[in-house]
């Protein structure tokens, strides 16, 4: 029991660390986003690369949004409850 423990604890950790590395890009990413949305808006800079920048900005935010929710969700799940 105790090296199952140790093994799901690792594991822990290690989803800890990648949840918080997700959230720090996310929230870098979404600075970006704005920052273009903030020049599209003004208009000194339009164009179609401008606006797929901004579009895949959004599509990877959205997947950081999901892995981190998937990371909460295996962090939440104690297998050792039902063992």
């Amino acid at each position: 029991m105790s090296k199952v423990k140790q093994m799901y604890e690792d594991k822990k950790t290690e989803l800890e660390e990648t949840t918080s590395n997700l959230e720090d890009e996310r929230r870098k990413l979404e600075g970006s986003y704005m920052i273009l949305n903030a020049v599209r808006k003004s208009k000194i800079v339009q164009g179609s690369n401008l606006d797929s920048a901004i579009y895949y900005l959004d599509k990877v935010i959205k997947e950081c949004d999901i892995a981190i929710d998937i990371n909460y969700a295996e962090l939440d799940d104690n297998p050792l409850t039902t063992i």
